[in-house]
């Protein structure tokens, strides 16, 4: 199930503040193509033609920058943001169309690898192979407004040459500590082996409803575990033309949950999103300077299946939340009608006693 975190003019001169102690990294600064090969210097991802030789926040020649880049390879071996590992496993250098065994990052290139040099993975026993265990790409919002949606692709490039089954997915997130999971572009290698070299797998997919404010991130996340097991070695990976592009800039986004837009998220929202879910219509034309995709973002609070009554009770839960400091949603289930007509009787009484307070 998805979580979201909640963009608030709070967080959004934390993480203002973040990105200005971060180095570098890729910086989105207007609605463009942004493509990363591998092959030449990309400001903030590499460092001339990558050539498996580790990761640094100033990289050399033939690095990749650490500012861009983190790595969990297993339970006990890392890489964070601006970190510096430039040994086994994390720089093991080119493998020119030949299979390697030694698990680790490298740079793959020749064969069926038609797009110059790509950043390969090799999975071993010793990492790689668990869920939890990653590779993450962290891209900066400069564009000074919002980012509400953009496209996504890349090439997996697969050596089957292996007995084990192995799983390749993606993900992404807004904070770096909840995911969203594309299903579509998982990936999972054959049990049985092939002698058919690397083989191209293009992926692609839109990511909308976003509020990405200037000088903040998104991540791009590709995870890798063991799929069916057998007494065997592991697949290898390969990733390259990582591309964003088709960005939706916009100013003035209304925060998520900030129902009545008093710039509060509190009481008061429950009974207008409960008044939204009422007549959505009615919702609409009385925000007609706002967009379809400003409304959802307003109104589809937990960011699933459109504006339904499963939104009250995350507003709910959120505002339960954030006496501690929380303001992360979880998952709830959907609640039922009797359940609803309960939250709408709690409501009234809390604004009964508000009013009577005041």
């Amino acid at each position: 199930m998805k979580l979201c975190c909640w963009v608030t003019w709070g967080t959004v001169l934390f993480w203002s503040l973040v990105a200005q102690r971060a180095s570098a990294q890729l910086s989105i600064t207007a609605n463009g193509t942004y493509t990363i090969g591998f092959d030449a210097t990309m400001a903030g991802v590499n460092s001339g033609l990558y050539s498996g030789g580790g990761f640094q926040p100033l990289p050399g020649a033939g690095q990749l920058d650490s500012d861009a880049w983190s790595i969990r390879w297993s339970s006990t071996s890392s890489l964070t943001y601006g970190g510096t590992q430039t040994t086994f496993p994390y720089a093991q250098g080119q493998a020119v169309d030949t299979p390697v065994t030694g698990g680790g990052f490298y740079a793959f290139s020749g064969g069926n690898i038609t797009t110059g040099i790509a950043l390969g993975i090799q999975p071993d026993s010793n990492g790689f192979k668990d869920p939890g265990e990653d590779l993450t790409l962290r891209i900066r919002n400069d564009t000074g407004h919002f980012i509400t949606d953009f496209n996504a692709s890349y090439l997996l490039y697969v050596r089957n040459d292996q007995l084990r089954s192995s799983k390749f997915n993606f993900s992404y997130s807004t904070d770096d500590i909840s995911y969203t999971s594309v299903l579509a572009l998982n990936y999972t290698s054959p049990p049985t082996a092939d002698a058919n070299g690397f083989v191209s797998n293009s992926r692609s997919t839109p990511m909308t409803g976003l509020a990405v404010p200037n000088g903040a991130f998104v991540y791009l996340r590709w995870s890798c575990s063991d799929g069916a097991s057998a007494n065997s070695t592991r697949d290898e990976f390969a990733l390259d033309d990582i591309t964003m592009t088709n960005f939706t800039l916009a100013d003035a986004i209304p925060t998520r949950g900030d129902v009545n837009q008093d710039n509060n998220i509190n009481v008061a929202d429950i009974q207008s999103l409960m008044n939204a879910l009422a007549d959505l219509n009615a919702f609409q034309a009385a925000h007609s300077m706002l967009t379809q995709s400003q409304i959802s973002l307003m109104l589809n609070i937990d960011q699933e299946n459109g504006v339904d009554n499963l939104d009250v009770q995350a507003l709910l839960d959120l505002l339960a939340n954030s006496t501690t400091g929380g303001g992360q949603l979880q998952p709830v289930p959907e609640p039922t009608a009797g359940a609803i007509a309960i939250c709408g009787a709690i409501v009234v009484i809390v604004a009964r006693q508000i009013r009577r307070r005041a």
